[in-house]
């Protein structure tokens, strides 16, 4: 909850440097601390294979001309929704805002894609998911968005567990990991590769062993 004295902050006007100056974030950028999460073993069917390898073509034919709406319903949503994360008991939530005061600061904004305890609204989420057609530019910043968000679902869940993360720029996925101050990043993947998409995958079905274990 948001209180009426506190400064007030839009996700969307956050950059990365904006979060380490007033919030103290250390930003570690060599993937290492996500190898528990990013390199689990996991196994991949036939059919799941199949799946992906159609969405792979389908990206790689239109992702050029899509805009972020487009990229999200034809690729995104369906690319998340084949881990069915109802499965562990949590909910995916899309667009949704979310607000917590953070050291006296008000952060709020919404958050293209959400997993979170919840019945009409996220309520403690685990995952927050940042999509943008394109890199970082002078309007916006994905990196500072994705932290921001993720310190406010660390005041929302109220508790020493690690919140995790991913941001989206067109074809490349980077994974993170929040953990008090700490935020560590793991380097792009890209979903136009088959190797890296079905390494994306596995990494979303590590995240719903380890939301299973934690509700």
């Amino acid at each position: 909850m948001v209180t009426a004295k506190a400064k007030s902050i839009k996700f969307s006007s956050l950059s990365i440097d904006d979060v380490v100056e007033t919030f103290g974030l250390e930003v570690d950028y060599t993937g290492v601390g996500l190898e528990y999460w990013l390199d689990a073993p996991q196994e991949i069917t036939e059919q799941e294979a199949q799946a992906l390898e159609n969405l792979r073509t389908i990206l790689i034919s239109n992702i050029a001309n899509w805009n972020e709406f487009e990229l999200e319903v034809f690729f995104i949503s369906p690319f998340l929704n084949m881990i069915n994360f109802y499965e562990v008991k949590v909910k995916p939530f899309v667009e949704r805002t979310i607000a917590a005061e953070v050291d006296g600061i008000g952060l709020h904004g919404e958050v293209d894609w959400i997993i979170s305890k919840g019945f009409g609204r996220p309520k403690a989420p685990f995952f927050c998911l940042k999509e943008f057609k394109k890199a970082k530019n002078s309007s916006n910043d994905p990196e500072g968005q994705l932290a921001g968000a993720m310190l406010v679902a660390q005041v929302l869940n109220n508790n020493d567990k690690p919140i995790y993360g991913a941001s989206v720029l067109g074809r490349e996925w980077i994974f993170t990991i929040l953990k008090g101050r700490k935020m560590l990043q793991s380097l792009p993947l890209l979903t136009t590769d088959t190797e890296n998409l079905q390494d994306i995958f596995k990494t979303l079905k590590n995240l719903k062993d380890i939301i299973g274990k934690e509700v």
